[in-house]
């Protein structure tokens, strides 16, 4: 057990999980919580909200049909305000997205229709853009959502978006990225929006403790972000400073709208605590046991203890991570 314990240790610093021989003695890990996304040193974000989402409410519960599932596609609507080298940026964070949500299962239309425009906020607007979304008060499932840029903010229009490595040099590009600004607000158009779907697994501000344990802001006004105490540098904070550049998260922004929404995303959960019997590995069917997720390459683990039997043989490389919180693992 001594080098599988090694090698989850290294799993929390590297977020890689090596081949392990058979386990010859019981003991105790800890894996520790995915650690905040390093970023170049930048100036400080502002403090004001950089970004609004605009709720609209809908009556009843709208379509929930199963043919609705699939990978996610986007009806994409473009206004004339977006020039070709803007568009290539967003479509570049439009398929990103697309490539996340692997199954939309029934709670959102599938393609998805949105509307995607770059607008004059004004001159005393701190926002760098805004997103309005339409959904079913009764159910909290989506309608679609228009996007919009504020063309009065100076953006930085990747010619290769990606390639992240400008990013990485002393003189970063100047100016608001605009790709990290586009994977933000279509995080909000796939359901990081404090419908009944968010609501349901919210409690002080905290989202759904037990399995992912994730910090949330819902500053009024403002709509429904990560909290950059909690979650700091994370795409779905509602500020971002100049110069830099956010990725997409499975944990937390990506795993947070797969569990309200009952999404499939690349990456598998373990929760031995789940009540279910469907052992699919999403963050909404977990799997109960290491050994059920062994072949699992990407696993969050909640944040409580895990238990694995002697003799386990964990091959191949494995990314494990776990929820903010951290996770034990006792063997037996």
């Amino acid at each position: 057990m001594t080098r599988l314990l090694s090698i989850i240790l290294l799993a929390a610093a590297h977020a890689a999980a090596q081949p392990a021989d058979k386990l010859p003695r019981p003991t105790t890990g800890l894996i520790t919580p995915i650690p905040a996304q390093a970023v170049p040193t930048t100036p400080p974000p502002p403090t004001a909200p950089q970004c609004q989402v605009i709720m609209r409410p809908l009556p009843g519960r709208g379509p929930e049909n199963p043919g609705d599932a699939g990978q996610l596609t986007w009806n994409v609507t473009w206004d004339a305000s977006v020039s070709a080298a803007q568009r290539a940026v967003i479509q570049f964070a439009l398929d990103e997205w697309r490539n996340i949500v692997l199954d939309t299962t029934n709670r959102i239309p599938n393609p998805y229709p949105i509307t995607i425009q770059f607008t004059d906020f004004g001159a005393t607007s701190t926002l760098l853009a805004l997103t309005s979304v339409s959904y079913f008060v009764a159910s909290g499932n989506l309608s679609g959502a228009t996007m919009s840029f504020n063309t009065r903010t100076s953006f930085y229009v990747d010619a290769t978006p990606g390639d992240d490595s400008e990013f990485s040099s002393p003189t970063p590009p100047a100016g608001t990225d605009l790709l990290t600004v586009a994977r933000h607000e279509l995080g909000h158009a796939v359901g990081f929006t404090q419908t009944a779907r968010i609501d349901a697994w919210l409690s002080n501000g905290i989202f759904d403790a037990a399995r992912l344990n994730i910090g949330t802001d819902t500053t009024t006004g403002v709509g429904f972000h990560t909290s950059p105490s909690i979650h700091p540098n994370e795409l779905m904070n509602p500020s971002i400073g100049p110069s830099t550049r956010r990725p997409i998260s499975l944990y937390p922004s990506a795993a947070l709208v797969a569990r309200a929404f009952e999404y499939r995303i690349p990456m598998s959960f373990i929760d031995p605590n789940s009540p279910g019997s469907l052992l699919t590995g999403t963050v909404n069917q977990p799997y109960q046991t290491i050994a059920q997720a062994a072949s699992a390459p990407i696993l969050l683990f909640a944040p409580t203890t895990h238990h694995v039997p002697l003799n386990t043989i964990v091959s191949g490389s494995r990314t494990w991570s776990a929820a903010r919180g951290g996770s034990i693992i006792v063997a037996p």
